[in-house]
């Protein structure tokens, strides 16, 4: 919770590997320090294309200058299917049934663990860019009119604390003003009588 997240399901041998693995990175260098998290999953079950131990992934992965977050070799379909992808494929139906179809099938998921989109194992991520960048900057904005609320009601409080302190200074010295204006009233009225003594 907090990030917006592409999960998705890598394989090593496919076609179009080396796209989404540039792509991928690309996207995670681009807006990861704005709060993009990528999570990859590697899956063995279309046509046997991610074959390796989980180190030799780890290591096909850091060789395409993969600095995402990689994870174990799962399953997603089937009855063994990670627990987390069950809950990504009831969230965001897929085409006719709602088992993954192939190799880098993604799900955008927002700040709040909600999953928004499902992409096809074509789609480049690249195309995914806009609602990255939508869920991205609605959050921040969000957080810069939560902290300009917070700054303008702290220069109000300051304001009126300022205003409060002014005019207590301004009583405390009408105060003395109105001491020292009865003294000399009486000391005038005193005055004549003094003169006779």
């Amino acid at each position: 919770e907090g990030k917006v997240i592409i999960v998705v399901n890598v394989a090593s041998k496919w076609g179009l590997t080396a796209k989404n693995y540039k792509e991928l990175q690309e996207l995670y260098e681009k807006y990861h320090k704005s709060g993009l998290e990528i999570l990859g999953f590697p899956c063995n079950q279309f046509g046997g294309q991610e074959p390796g131990s989980n180190a030799e992934i780890k290591q096909f992965a850091n060789d395409r200058g993969a600095t995402f977050t990689m994870f174990s070799k799962i399953e997603v379909n089937g009855s063994g299917t990670h627990p987390l992808w069950v809950f990504l494929k009831k969230q965001a139906s897929g085409f006719i049934t709602n088992d993954i179809k192939w190799n880098f099938t993604k799900f955008l998921v927002n700040r709040e663990g909600k999953v928004l989109h499902r992409y096809a194992s074509t789609t480049g991520p690249l195309s995914m860019e806009s609602g990255i960048t939508k869920l991205l900057w609605n959050a921040a904005w969000s957080r810069r009119r939560f902290c300009r609320f917070l700054v303008k009601c702290v220069s109000t409080w300051l304001l009126i604390s300022k205003r409060i302190t002014k005019r207590s200074t301004w009583q405390s010295s009408h105060g003395k003003w109105s001491s020292l204006k009865i003294s000399y009233l009486n000391h005038c009225k005193l005055s004549p009588v003094l003169s006779c003594i």
